[in-house]
């Protein structure tokens, strides 16, 4: 899975900035989130003065099988418990992320004004104009628009989480510091999954040998 270098970060956030779902592709790329966990996330979940989030619900894209189909939607979302280790999950969050946050409440608070009655009160952090949940195929589209606005290349949603991964990878945090933040029970699982090396860690690496030996 190929994932944005540091860069490329900063250019896709300097464009995704202008969008109302910038705050989205913050907390991805800022707290290692799964996709499905971001979009089931309630601001009771979300301790602004603590800094942390209490990850508890996880939205999953199943086949509807209602009789009534609603507009032709073969699939709906629910909620269920998020993948926790030892049923604990705290995931801090930095300053620029509460920050972003406290504006995106500012902006929901809008969204509210303007829809009156039509505006539904899910509780969810990442939501629509009116209230309600945001699909994750939209957010798909959402992020593959934004990133040909920024003449980048077409990532899938995904890679945001392994570009969490290899960064923080790259700026020394330990493994099982980081497997932990991304809520994955396996360190093995994780290295084989998200600590391929990348070039800059290689660079890194024999940087640091030719301090060791030069002094």
């Amino acid at each position: 899975m190929a994932f944005m270098s540091p860069a490329e970060m900063a250019t896709f956030l300097a464009i995704a900035k202008e969008d109302r779902l910038c705050i989205a592709f913050q907390m991805l790329l800022g707290t290692g989130l799964r996709v499905g966990e971001l979009l089931a996330l309630r601001w009771d979940d979300v301790d602004l003065d603590k800094k942390i989030i209490d990850l508890r619900l996880s939205a999953v894209r199943v086949r509807n099988d209602d009789e009534a189909v609603v507009d032709g939607n073969n699939y709906k979302v629910i909620l269920q418990e998020a993948n926790r280790k030892d049923h604990q999950r705290l995931i801090p969050l930095n300053s620029h992320l509460i920050k972003a946050l406290q504006r995106w409440k500012v902006y929901q608070d809008y969204d509210r004004q303007l829809a009156g009655d039509q505006y539904v009160e899910t509780g969810f952090v990442v939501t629509t104009s009116k209230g309600t949940a945001v699909m994750q195929r939209n957010l798909t589209r959402k992020f593959h628009q934004l990133l040909a606005k920024a003449n980048l290349p077409l990532y899938s949603l995904f890679s945001i989480r392994k570009t969490f991964a290899v960064h923080l990878l790259e700026m020394d945090v330990r493994p099982e510091v980081i497997q932990e933040l991304m809520g994955i029970d396996s360190l093995d699982y994780f290295m084989e999954k998200y600590g391929g090396v990348s070039q800059r860690l290689k660079v890194n690496a024999v940087e640091k040998i030719g301090i060791a030996i030069n002094g």
